[in-house]
């Protein structure tokens, strides 16, 4: 018969041994993750994974920057995230995590997007504005805005590329912009 005191003990081992295991593969799990969404970020965006990397290491510098284009409690609402903007990339949290480099930037607008919402027979159409960054490889950036904030951007982008489309600062519609990703 095993005594209460060794029971209690293979206990305790057999807990921290699944502990132990638990670590070791959240650990591999997260390293392979984190490849793994830079190899998608990649492909996504038209660049490599030491682009990618070169992102990261941008994000740990003292001139990286959190884009917050929309309010605290709109932003929660839509669930949006914060974008990123470094010294040569900028990250919008768009659905597709597209990172673009700010040197390859040919276009960057306020678009007005609508949308249908509820059940037939009565949906209703809500407008909504967006800030649409486009790369000269046609990848696109997209987040929801304020005029305020999305202008803000789009200023502080035009000044770091010369030449880039900007539709004089005027809301565009989203049928202009697709025209522009054609071209």
């Amino acid at each position: 018969m095993i005594g209460a005191g060794k029971f209690i003990a293979g206990f305790f081992v057999g807990f921290a041994l699944v502990a132990l295991a638990s670590i070791i593969i959240t650990i591999i799990r997260h390293v392979r993750g984190a490849a793994s969404w830079k190899s998608n970020c990649a492909k996504q965006s038209g660049y490599t994974v030491s682009d990618m990397d070169e992102f990261e290491r941008q994000t740990t510098d003292m001139e990286c920057r959190v884009i917050r284009l929309l309010d605290t409690a709109k932003a929660l609402a839509v669930g949006q995230s914060d974008g990123i903007l470094t010294r040569d990339y900028i990250y919008l949290a768009d659905a597709q995590h597209t990172i673009l480099k700010i040197s390859d930037l040919s276009a960057a607008c306020l678009v007005k997007q609508t949308a249908a919402v509820g059940d037939m027979p009565n949906r209703k159409r809500i407008e909504y504005l967006t800030v649409m960054l486009l790369s000269k490889s046609k990848s696109r950036a997209i987040a929801e805005c304020s005029e305020e904030s999305g202008t803000e951007l789009i200023e502080y982008l035009k000044q770091k590329v010369p030449g880039l489309y900007t539709a004089d600062g005027e809301v565009i519609p989203a049928e202009a912009f697709d025209k522009l990703s054609a071209e």
